[in-house]
């Protein structure tokens, strides 16, 4: 990122909803309106091609806290499919 380049358009969950974003060093002040914990419900993760006659969405129980979405790795236990 640091040299402008990344390999795919980062996106929210899906190709269809790209994020925009930009380098911080620190991250700026949480807006009033998204201070506290917020359940977002069940986002989508990617897709599973491993097997190609069964392509299967692999999901994620995604939530704000202060306005940061933690997104867990792909093997983690969190997300399901």
């Amino acid at each position: 990122m640091q040299r402008g380049q990344f390999y795919h358009q980062p996106c929210f969950g899906c190709r269809e909803f790209p994020a925009q974003f930009r380098w911080c060093e620190e991250p700026p002040p949480c807006p009033e309106e998204l201070k506290g914990p917020r359940d977002l419900g069940w986002m989508l993760y990617d897709m599973d091609y491993t097997n190609p006659e069964d392509i299967r969405p692999l999901f994620f129980r995604a939530s704000l806290e202060d306005g940061v979405l933690r997104v867990p790795g792909r093997n983690s236990r969190e997300v399901r499919g």
